[in-house]
């Protein structure tokens, strides 16, 4: 039981860290298209957190929309 509670506290804080990352991984890559500039991923993760949109972010996440 010890060995199920750890695997699922490793898969929540593993996919807790890399959903983030793989939502500004997208955002640069769609940004020519969107016609946004996303330069570097301190910068990307700043406009995500400045226009509010980290919400939607976190709730399509947890939904499982993307």
């Amino acid at each position: 039981m010890a060995s199920l509670a750890f695997g699922a506290i490793a898969g929540l804080l593993g996919q807790s860290t890399s959903y983030p990352l793989d939502i500004v991984r997208r955002r640069m890559q769609t940004s020519p298209i969107a016609g946004t500039q996303y330069k570097t991923i301190l910068g990307t993760l700043k406009k995500i957190y400045r226009y509010g949109t980290i919400i939607v972010t976190v709730y399509m996440f947890c939904e499982g929309v993307t």
